[in-house]
């Protein structure tokens, strides 16, 4: 069975750590710490992502990933 699942307001610094290899996981990511603030020069973005169950184990599989 595959599930679909999204990570919101990925911040630009998450964004880049996560691209560099340095965030490794889902829940990292979902967890890093950022500050959604009001100045419109911030970018965030939206991960898109499946979640395939092999050999008893979750695989992620990103889809897409859209700048806010």
């Amino acid at each position: 069975m595959i599930q679909l699942g999204a990570v919101e307001f990925v911040s630009q610094e998450a964004h880049e750590k996560f691209l560099q290899n340095n965030i490794k996981t889902f829940d990292e990511l979902e967890n890093f710490p950022s500050i959604v603030t009001a100045n419109k020069a911030n970018n965030y973005y939206t991960y898109f992502y499946y979640i395939k169950e092999e050999n008893g184990r979750n695989k992620y599989l990103i889809d897409s990933i859209f700048m806010r």
